[in-house]
């Protein structure tokens, strides 16, 4: 029976959760809707998809290839909402507590790693299951 591998693609996640719910925080004032969200939605993946692997791939900061090949990428995209920003390290602790691979590399965005792992797992014979909001990955 083949191995699955979950590949979450990260960002899309974390901006559908923090987009879907209210404001929460905790007693101090610090964002949380978005590592709630998330929280939610990667516990019921994992029950409902029981990998034996799963990776969350983050879109690394800074420039990609593709904004060196074209300067005007993503040009007019805004940036990321602070209390969003804020929420990130949270983010990072809550998947490294749930035992995910957290998966970044620098100059590629998450589509691009996403679709290399795919290529690999292929060849290996894993069923693969790819989670994204991104309409462009797929």
């Amino acid at each position: 029976m083949a191995r699955k591998l979950l590949l979450i693609d990260a960002n899309s996640l974390i901006h559908r959760a923090f987009h879907a719910l209210p404001h929460l925080s905790t007693a101090d004032g610090q964002p949380t809707n978005a590592a709630f969200g998330l929280a939610q939605m990667l516990l019921a993946l994992l029950e409902e998809q029981a990998p034996d692997e799963a990776v969350m791939v983050f879109d690394a900061p800074g420039a990609t290839f593709r904004h060196e090949m074209y300067d005007q990428y993503k040009a007019n995209r805004p940036e990321m909402d602070e209390e969003l920003v804020s929420q990130l390290p949270i983010i990072r602790r809550l998947v490294q507590a749930m035992g995910l691979v957290a998966l970044e590399r620098a100059g590629y965005e998450a589509d691009d790693i996403i679709g290399a792992l795919t290529a690999r797992a292929s060849s290996e014979s894993y069923e693969i299951v790819i989670v994204t909001g991104d309409r462009d990955l797929l």
